[in-house]
């Protein structure tokens, strides 16, 4: 046992010497992100990736912009588009041309639906990023047991 704690300390007192008296480049950093780093723009990232933010300032939202239209190219009438985020609906109404915009989308992945009586639920995933405006078509299909003598779906 005193062998193991002699070897030890002889080892710790050996790389302390070598740390203090070697030259300062032959010894490897123990915290390389504590190394100078070069000055000037990190070379992998182009200008379209860079944004600036101030700090405390990081977004945590996005606009979405979502249209919705039906086989005819318009709108279903009553229809509603939004998206699911931690396990909950957000949905607004569209427009008279089918559109909805949300400017408080949060970041990240979100599954983008629309609704309309008589068609079936539209769903999409997307990555919603940070400055950039996500748009989204969503076109929504008659619902397979629609029957037409009952009520018809109506388009804008």
């Amino acid at each position: 046992m005193r062998l193991v704690v002699l070897s030890l300390l002889t080892l710790a007192l050996a790389w302390g010497l070598w740390h203090v008296l070697g030259d300062e480049e032959s010894v490897p950093a123990l915290f390389p992100e504590e190394q100078d780093q070069p000055e000037g723009p990190d070379p992998r990232i182009t200008a379209s990736d860079e944004r600036v933010y101030a700090p405390g300032t990081m977004p945590t939202t996005t606009t979405l912009k979502i249209t919705v239209t039906s086989f005819s190219g318009h709108g279903p009438v009553q229809s509603r588009a939004g998206y699911v985020y931690g396990g909950r609906e957000h949905l607004r109404d569209v427009n008279e041309r089918g559109q909805v915009t949300f400017t408080d989308a949060p970041l990240g992945i979100v599954e983008i639906i629309a609704r309309a009586p008589g068609f079936e639920r539209g769903a999409q995933r997307r990555y919603l990023n940070a400055g950039l405006t996500t748009e989204v078509t969503m076109a929504l299909k008659l619902e397979k047991d629609h029957d037409p003598d009952k009520m018809e779906p109506k388009d804008r």
